[in-house]
């Protein structure tokens, strides 16, 4: 075998084979830019990865393989990155491009962000805030600012000139792992160790929507290209996909064994990829969650998987420390990245597609060239048109270096040039297919399908095409046709700016002269025809409508005769006289009666038409009288007291020739009423003027009922009372009447209410006749209110004054006392403050015969001392202490009494000495004490 060799396919420049021999157990065959093949043995322990269609392969097997191109080709591998930057003193968690492509940001487990230059690889700003690690970092569409997310649970906003940041994002729990901005920049997507995601608007750091569903640390999110979605990637294995506006879980995606590192949308947002650590790529279908394919090219798990901008190539970033350049297309590996040290957490192409950046746990970010193959687009202006037609194709969208461009059509044409013109002159469905070859020989296609239309066909009557105006014409199209499809829309216009839709239409003329009608009809390709048709028409004259009617005035029900025999058409005939009455009645005929029951006037309308279709007409009017309703009233009461319920009766009014449908009130005093019946209030004296007008069916008015009644004031009643006594020593009992009381106008008093009260206590009674006991000394206001059959009510009053009893005792006096001895004793007088009536004070002294001796001490101004405390709970009192002074003399031994008392004023007590009772103001006070006989 070491002799043999191949052929090299054509356009084959670097291809690996793999085939096995009986007699030997791995060979490995690599044509690496020339031929014959050179062939190399390599242990058992060397992993060689071969495709699944060599069971058994053999020399045969593999010249079988070269000659159907149904081989493996392996990817270039490629060391040499164009520059790393270095920096970071832990790991880089994140990276990302600007959107003009001259700068990068990345994220790091430093718990920094770092700015650099792509051209150069230096470092431009650091970004510091974040307490921990930096797992995840954007660009914002604009490129002025970038978003970030750490372990230390927040986000922040950064100003990508200053390096500050504007605000920090607090709501997660636990770290953030991941964060995206939707592609308007206005809101942001946060992924959590938490399990949720949440949604923010960026210009105010506000939480909109908390998305619920994972089970565990949400790993990924991406929003998809219109902003509508978002994906997330759970370490739980699953995939959601989630409707933005409405906060709700779409489906799941289900396939990977392993956590969910990312996740992203195609630039079309029809499929999606992912990276697991199960070390698998997947391909999903964006509309029914179906996986589409799996990838197994890296050897440890896929920690970031980005899409390049026209949706067909994709890189990927492992833990396996190599990155990993993908044809969606074609499902290939296009080359692999080797010049990290350790894992590599995340990857980014530029916005052109020249470079990729990536990060690593080797604390570096690397850049390296991406030769991507080219790839085929172009566009078609117009995209349909109707023969003949003429298109620019225009292939500016395609991507590749040094392209060439040839095209070819289904129908056999070949040009070249990146923008053609190409002409077609039949209708018909073409295909357009560009080849794209860049330097190396390599190819891509592409192509589009459009259609060329064969335009409808107008064609139109019109009926009648001659005539009188004003008629109306028929239109109609359906003779129109379209020989490659369907006519979907008719469009009629007219000269005088009519229109009309439809396969048939109608159109009025309304004068005469010369009119054009054009038909335009449009077909399922959009395609346009029109027709046109000129037609005159004559001045049509129209009829000349007159009649007679008589009587023209009359009671109801009134017949009139009506005679049109008098109108005339002067090119043609009257064919129809149709009447009508202005109440609604119709006849037709020439000559006619009409009954007219209705009041008032009444305009007839004769309308006729021509046998051309002309009308006109002519109107007149009658006069229909009727008889004029009577109203009658009864009011009740017609006096009495204010206020004053007056019931008011139409019920007598009449009608002789229909029935009354209205009744309205009027009052003197601007009150108004409607109905047969009502209840009028008059709240005033004075006297008042009730007016009736009715209204019949026939809208006639009555003549003004009326009816005077007469409201009187309202006389109150007079209280009169009676209370004796009217002042005295609590406890004292007033009687109380007030059988004086009366009402002037003749009625009754049926309540007596009595109430007496000082401003603190108050006493009541009822009756005519009742009595009151005042426990507490004060002045009272005593009060009659009576009230009479009507309501109304009256009150009087009078001061009832309760005084206090005031208080004697005697202190100092001894049991015995020997001739001269000097006997002082004190009168101790407790008199209350409030006690206003003077009061006179004597002493007497009765010897042991029985006789007494008085002496008055007063009177005096009463009670004039300043007050003193005597108690703290008798703060109404005071207190006065006078000194008596006796001296005891030889003459009568025995027992001698001491009395002390008040007594109303100018009273003598010895005048009542068998009835004391009457004429004390104060209790009396008595101590008695024994004198020596000697």
């Amino acid at each position: 075998m070491a002799g043999m060799t191949l052929s090299k396919p054509k356009g084959l420049d670097s291809m690996t084979f793999i085939c096995e021999d009986n007699n030997m157990k791995t060979i490995h065959c690599a044509a690496l830019n020339r031929l014959p093949l050179e062939c190399r043995m390599y242990p058992e322990s060397v992993n060689i990865k071969k495709p699944g269609f060599l069971k058994k392969p053999s020399f045969f097997a593999l010249l079988l393989g070269l000659l159907l191109s149904q081989v493996y080709v392996s990817a270039e591998t490629l060391k040499e990155p164009i520059r790393t930057f270095q920096g970071h003193t832990d790991s880089v968690k994140t990276v990302a491009f600007s959107p003009d492509g001259n700068t990068a940001i990345s994220g790091s487990s430093d718990s920094t962000i770092k700015l650099w230059d792509v051209q150069t690889g230096e470092e431009i700003r650091t970004f510091k805030g974040h307490s921990d690690k930096v797992y995840s970092v954007t660009f914002s569409p604009d490129g002025n600012t970038a978003l970030s997310g750490s372990r230390d649970n927040t986000l922040k906003l950064w100003d990508i000139q200053t390096g500050k940041p504007i605000r920090t994002f607090r709501g997660h729990t636990k770290s953030v792992r991941v964060v995206a901005m939707s592609p308007d920049g206005s809101t942001a997507l946060s992924g959590s160790e938490d399990n949720t995601i949440r949604l923010w608007e960026i210009q105010t750091g506000k939480k909109l929507t908390i998305f619920q569903g994972h089970t565990r640390a949400v790993y990924a999110v991406a929003f998809s290209p219109d902003g509508s979605m978002a994906l997330s990637g759970s370490k739980n294995g699953t995939i959601k996909l989630w409707d933005i506006q409405a906060g709700q879980e779409l489906f799941t995606f289900e396939g990977h064994t392993g956590l969910i590192y990312t996740v992203a949308f195609s630039p079309d947002g029809r499929t999606a990829v992912s990276g697991s650590q199960d070390k698998t790529i997947k391909l999903w279908n964006i509309q029914t969650g179906q996986e589409i394919l799996t990838s197994q090219g890296h050897t440890e798990s896929v920690d970031s998987v980005t899409f390049y901008e026209n949706g067909r190539y994709a890189l990927s970033g492992s833990q396996d420390n190599t990155i990993k350049l993908w044809d969606i297309k074609t499902r290939q590996n296009l080359g692999t990245f080797q010049g990290h040290t350790d894992w590599v957490y995340s990857v980014a192409f530029s916005p052109d597609g020249s470079t990729a950046i990536s990060g690593s746990r080797d604390k570096t970010l690397k850049l390296w060239k991406i030769d991507l193959p080219p790839t085929a687009a172009f566009s078609v202006s117009p995209s349909t048109g109707t023969a003949p037609v003429t298109i620019i194709l225009d292939a500016s969208q395609s991507l590749g270096q040094m392209l060439n461009y040839q095209w070819s059509t289904s129908h056999g044409k070949t040009m070249t040039g990146k923008q053609v013109d190409l002409t077609f002159d039949k209708s018909g469905t073409y295909t357009i297919t560009l080849t794209v070859t860049d330097g190396l020989n390599r190819t891509d296609a592409f192509e589009k399908k459009i259609v060329v239309n064969q335009p409808p066909k107008a064609v139109f009557t019109l009926s009648p095409e001659q005539g009188k105006a004003p008629l109306s014409i028929d239109l109609d199209g359906s003779a129109s046709v379209d020989s490659d499809g369907t006519i979907t829309s008719y469009q009629w216009s007219s000269s005088d700016g009519q229109t009309a839709t439809g396969k048939t239409a109608q159109m009025t003329v309304q004068n005469e002269g010369k009119y054009t009608i054009t038909l335009t009809v449009t077909d399922n390709s959009n395609a346009t025809a029109t027709a046109k048709k000129t037609v005159s028409f004559g001045k049509k004259i129209p009829p000349v409508a007159t009649f007679t009617v008589s009587p023209t005035e009359g009671k109801k029900p009134l017949t009139v005769h009506l005679d049109a025999s008098q109108s005339f058409d002067k090119d043609g005939n009257i064919v129809s006289w149709e009447w009508k009455s202005s109440s609604g009645k119709t006849l037709s005929g020439e000559k006619t009666n009409f009954i007219l029951t209705t009041v008032g006037e009444q305009t007839i309308t004769l309308t006729v038409t021509d046998n051309d279709g002309a009308t006109a007409t002519a109107e007149k009017t009658v006069t229909v009288t009727g008889d004029a309703p009577v109203a009658k009233l009864k009011v009740s009461p017609l006096t009495g007291f204010a206020p004053l319920t007056v019931q008011l009766d139409s019920s007598d009014s009449v009608d002789t020739d229909g029935r009354i449908t209205d009744y309205r009130w009027t009052i003197s005093d601007g009150q108004q009423a409607i109905g047969r019946t009502k209840s009028i209030i008059f709240g005033e004296p004075g006297t008042y003027q009730i007016n009736l007008v009715v209204t019949d069916n026939d809208e006639l008015q009555s003549d003004k009922a009326t009816q005077t009644i007469t409201v009187e004031k309202e006389i109150p009643p007079v209280a009169k009372l009676q209370a004796s006594p009217l002042s005295g020593i609590a406890p004292l009992t007033v009687a109380l009447d007030g059988g004086l009381s009366f009402d002037p106008d003749g009625g009754t008093l049926v309540t007596y209410r009595w109430k007496a009260t000082d401003g603190k206590n108050t006493l009541t009674a009822s009756g005519e006749t009742a009595t009151l006991t005042f426990d507490k000394a004060a002045n009272y206001r005593l009060s009659l209110t009576v009230t009479d059959d009507e309501d109304n009510t009256s009150s009087n009053n009078v001061t009832i004054t309760i005084t206090d009893t005031p208080q004697i005792a005697f202190e100092g006096l001894e049991d015995f006392y020997e001739v001269g001895d000097i006997i002082v004793v004190d009168l101790v007088e407790i008199v209350p403050r409030n006690s206003r009536e003077r009061v006179d004070l004597w002493v007497a002294i009765q010897i042991p015969t029985g006789e007494l001796f008085f002496r008055t001490l007063l009177p005096q101004m009463p009670f004039a001392l300043k007050p003193q405390a005597f108690k703290n709970s008798l703060p109404s009192t005071e207190t006065t202490t006078r000194l008596l002074e006796f001296q005891v003399i030889p003459g009568m031994g025995g027992e001698y009494v001491l009395y002390g008392l008040y007594v109303k004023e100018g009273e003598n007590p010895m005048e009542h000495l068998s009835d004391l009772q009457p004429i004390l103001r104060s209790n009396l006070a008595t101590q008695s004490t024994m004198f020596s006989e000697q």
